[in-house]
């Protein structure tokens, strides 16, 4: 369920996605700072080389250019964010 998008992109203001399934994002690097909070179910997301077990109210933040990969640990219900650094 796509939750809102608005200028995202070059133009990037704020994108949120509520998802209940297997998710998979191989290590990368963005310049926008990114929240993930899980509702109901387990993830590993590693930051800088750190892994986090997160399960049901846990969130993380990713600040710009930190190194992050992040993993469902089978079904998760969660909360994937994604900010700006413009205003």
């Amino acid at each position: 369920m796509h939750i809102i998008s608005r200028e995202f992109g070059y133009g990037e203001v704020y994108r949120s996605r509520v998802r209940n399934q297997e998710y998979n994002a191989r290590e990368h690097i963005h310049q926008f700072c990114e929240l993930i909070f899980v509702i109901e179910g387990e993830m590993s997301v590693t930051v800088d080389g750190i892994k986090y077990n997160l399960s049901k109210g846990d969130a993380v933040a990713v600040t710009p250019f930190q190194i992050h990969e992040v993993h469902t640990v089978g079904v998760a219900h969660f909360w994937l964010c994604v900010f700006s650094n413009t205003v």
